[in-house]
């Protein structure tokens, strides 16, 4: 319940043209929960690398994921990041 409510209050600020920073820990169990219905693993870094790249490109577009939140959450080198989103 906690989840839907802190997805619903992110469409409301997108309808009011804001953006939405999200802690890690709130980005975190949206992303578990994401991964788990999209592709049937609830651990963001056990993810093959192409499905990494397209939750981290999810990542950065819909939540306004920092280089570092991406990082620490998919386990991804710097090097790879820094390229993806300079």
């Amino acid at each position: 319940m906690l989840s839907r409510s802190r997805e619903a209050f992110g469409e409301v600020a997108k309808r009011l043209g804001e953006e939405v920073f999200l802690t890690d820990n709130e980005l975190f169990e949206i992303l578990r929960t994401r991964c788990r219905k999209n592709y049937g693993e609830s651990r963001p870094s056990a993810l093959s690398p192409n499905d990494k790249l397209s939750v981290a490109v999810m990542m950065k577009t819909e939540f306004h994921a920092s280089n570092g939140q991406i990082r620490r959450m998919l386990k991804l080198p710097d090097q790879l990041i820094r390229e993806l989103f300079p």
